[in-house]
């Protein structure tokens, strides 16, 4: 769709600093840029809000641009229980879905290695979204959809770049605890890597305190 397709050139341009944090987007100058109606703009710009990208100025007819820390704890924590639950509905595994995380958890640990966040947030995206669907639960595989986790791993990855290898240990728990058929182990860890980054993501917000 064209409002996909649009939301994600936007997206990677707030996210790579093309659209620093601060700047007013209007929808009439982008339907203009992109040669189509303002529907679809609007549409990719409320899919946007909605994960914290941008904020609407409905009085002032705009958007702008920049992560809502708020916004994206509460779907860090609404993620933390689906992913639980998921853990838990997955066991017994199959083979062929714990090879399919083992190579997920082999290029995250490249990529934490390599401090790539890009790399790293892909195959974040396919370790967590492969333990939704192993549950076999269709609607929280449609709630984490809906959820643009897509975009919302790539923000959290820049943010942590520095400590990425710090998350590896969690997820090769989650994934030795689902080989042996402990889903509520597996959980455990799960939720905890959520809790961990939310603690770190939260830190960056916290401006230090002045010396007197």
């Amino acid at each position: 769709r064209l409002s996909d397709r649009l939301r994600g050139i936007i997206a990677e341009r707030v996210l790579e600093g093309s659209y620093p944090p601060g700047t007013q987007l209007k929808d009439t100058t982008l339907a203009d840029e992109f040669n189509t109606s303002r529907a679809p703009v609007r549409e990719a710009l409320y899919a946007l809000e909605m994960i914290g990208l941008v904020r609407s100025q409905p009085s002032l007819g705009t958007w702008r641009c920049g992560v809502d820390p708020a916004r994206l704890t509460d779907a860090y924590e609404l993620r933390a229980t689906l992913e639980e639950r998921a853990a838990q509905l997955a066991v017994p595994c199959l083979a062929e879905d714990l090879l399919t995380l083992s190579h997920a958890l082999a290029d995250l640990e490249r990529a934490a290695a390599a401090q790539d966040a890009q790399a790293y947030s892909r195959a974040i995206q396919r370790f967590h979204r492969h333990i939704i669907m192993m549950s076999g639960n269709r609607e929280f595989l449609r709630v984490w959809d809906f959820q643009h986790w897509e975009l919302r791993t790539r923000v959290a990855a820049q943010r942590v770049s520095h400590e990425l290898v710090d998350f590896i240990g969690g997820h090769q728990a989650a994934l030795k605890a689902l080989t042996v058929g402990d889903g509520i182990g597996a959980g455990q860890q799960l939720r905890g890597l959520i809790e961990r980054f939310l603690r770190v993501h939260n830190a960056l917000q916290t401006p230090p305190s002045a010396d007197h």
